[in-house]
């Protein structure tokens, strides 16, 4: 088919009009960052809440040396899209932190033009010595052997009484992303999902019964490992053969499944249910915060309606805010939720309008699994 000059003009005005509204929805941002004088000169990155900024990996968006101490990184973002973004040093022991060694929370910015973002970087987190702020009892298990994956730390918290009562035996929860668990020092953003004073509290004041909580460290391979594949089945392995066999001989525990839970957030939520749903004889509880049962061509719900036969004897916990990441993630949920009413299986669902995705909002509600597990 042909166009005649007055409809190639047409078309040809329509595509400048299109291209000059798509780059007026995008706007150009460049972050410059800048060290101290008296710095070393190491690796500098920008990881953030957007694909342009890595999607928090630490170590994937590198900003380019320029003068003196100074590095540089431009990137388009959609116009007045909410970005949250931390400066590191290739990994998250080696964030940016205060000149007297404290974590900041998240830099967040809205852009509505083309705008340069300057950050002083005054001091490093693996410069610094930082004490734990840990409620409680806990033992670091330092570089725990995993077969085939890399070696990882491992916090052991121990309820109240654990060392007075000597003959009492205790239910378990283990928890993924460990680091996040306990200590804002060690947590990936600086801010802790406070199972710690959450358990001490609810303890103390007889709502569950005692329980230990295990924390296990992520690793680099945080994505494979927390999903289907190769490395998931790996991790899952750890989980069932190595970590939990460890911790039973060690410590005082209820071993049978009924009395072994585990915890987990985002792709953590995703291996939370997988342990419980494909492990059932190890793991009889599973707590799963904005799991990623679904997303972009992932789906995991697909996968598990192929291999259903009867669905294991657990106790289920899933949690999802609205806002953000966790609106991509919603639909997931609603077809794992639509797919457990069709079987009958039971679950607890609690979704948190206007909660985003991150610890701050995940934390607010850790009580809500704690009592479903372990109450009395």
């Amino acid at each position: 088919m042909f166009l005649n000059w007055s409809n190639k003009l047409t078309f040809l005005l329509l595509s400048c009009f299109i291209s000059c509204l798509l780059a007026a929805q995008n706007q150009r941002v460049n972050f410059i960052v800048s060290l101290n004088a008296d710095s070393i000169k190491r690796d500098v990155y920008i990881a953030g809440s957007l694909a342009q900024l890595g999607n928090w990996d630490p170590d994937k968006v590198k900003l380019k040396a320029m003068y003196g101490n100074n590095y540089q990184v431009a990137v388009n973002v959609p116009r007045g899209q909410k970005i949250e973004y931390k400066i590191t040093s290739g990994s998250w022991e080696k964030e940016a932190v205060s000149l007297e060694c404290a974590l900041k929370g998240n830099s967040v910015v809205r852009c509505w033009s083309d705008t340069t973002i300057r950050i002083q970087v005054y001091n490093w987190k693996d410069k610094c010595i930082l004490k734990p702020k840990i409620t409680g009892d806990a033992e670091l298990i330092k570089a725990f052997k995993v077969n085939g994956l890399d070696d990882r730390d491992i916090w052991v918290w121990l309820p109240p009484g654990y060392k007075q009562n000597t003959q009492e035996r205790y239910p378990v929860l283990y928890i993924h992303d460990g680091q996040n668990a306990f200590d804002p020092n060690t947590s990936t953003l600086g801010v802790d999902w406070g199972l710690d004073e959450m358990a001490d509290s609810l303890i103390k004041k007889a709502l569950v019964v005692p329980f230990i909580m295990v924390a296990i460290k992520n690793s680099k391979d945080r994505s494979d490992e927390f999903s289907p594949g190769k490395k998931g089945e790996l991790y899952m392995d750890f989980i069932c053969h190595q970590l939990k066999p460890s911790i039973d001989a060690k410590y005082r525990t209820l071993p049978d499944a009924k009395h072994t839970a585990n915890l987990g957030s985002s792709s953590g939520g995703l291996i939370a249910f997988m342990l419980a749903w494909e492990h059932p004889e190890v793991i009889g509880m599973a707590a799963c915060y904005s799991p990623s049962f679904k997303y972009e061509s992932f789906d995991y719900v697909d996968m598990i309606k192929k291999k259903y036969k009867k669905h294991p004897d657990m106790k289920l916990y899933v949690q999802m805010g609205t806002e953000g990441l966790e609106e991509k993630l919603l639909p997931g949920v609603n077809k794992m939720i639509s797919f457990l009413d069709a079987k009958s299986i039971p679950y607890s669902y609690y979704l948190d309008k206007g909660a985003e995705h991150n610890e701050i909002a995940w934390r607010k509600k850790t009580y809500q699994p704690l009592q479903l597990f372990f109450g009395k």
